[in-house]
């Protein structure tokens, strides 16, 4: 009785720890990251966020293992964008988390970087984009959006 009373104190302790080194629980709880490809729903499960010499770097991934890159070549709010002529961003899908392969590379698109929050180190914008795999096989990335995403500032 003794043993599951330290159990259960030393396991609370640990979660208090836990939840006082994270960011706000309700900052965790707000963040998103969503798109269709294709016209099919994605959301990432898991996303991280690095701002690394003044660039933005971007990654989700979802419960399936597919992944969504974005490197912003940026620190600003604003519009980024991507054709053959202007590179402000590139991106990549990955449809499988393990594959090196099957990579989708952004030719085209639009980042709209629409709330920088530097004081609590958070941004939100949409984005949509064509990513080509083999040069010949096209998807699009549609309707995507990310909210108070929690960035870190890293250095390379």
């Amino acid at each position: 009785m003794k043993k599951n009373r330290y159990l259960n104190l030393v396991a609370i302790l640990l979660l208090s720890i836990l939840f006082s080194r994270c960011e706000k629980a309700q900052d965790l709880i707000s963040a998103k990251m969503e798109a269709k490809i294709d016209g099919v729903e994605w959301k990432s499960i898991t996303r991280a966020t690095n701002l690394v010499n003044n660039y933005f770097l971007i990654v989700g991934t979802s419960s399936a293992g597919e992944i969504i890159e974005i490197t912003i070549l940026g620190n600003s709010e604003g519009t980024y964008n991507l054709d053959l002529s202007n590179f402000e961003f590139s991106a990549i899908y990955k449809p499988n988390i393990s594959s090196t392969t099957e990579n989708y590379v952004a030719s085209s698109g639009t980042i709209e970087l629409s709330e920088l929050d530097t004081d609590n180190k958070k941004i939100s914008e949409t984005f949509q984009f064509d990513a080509y795999k083999n040069l010949t096989e096209k998807i699009s990335i549609t309707e995507g959006t990310f909210e108070n995403l929690n960035y870190i500032i890293g250095s390379k």
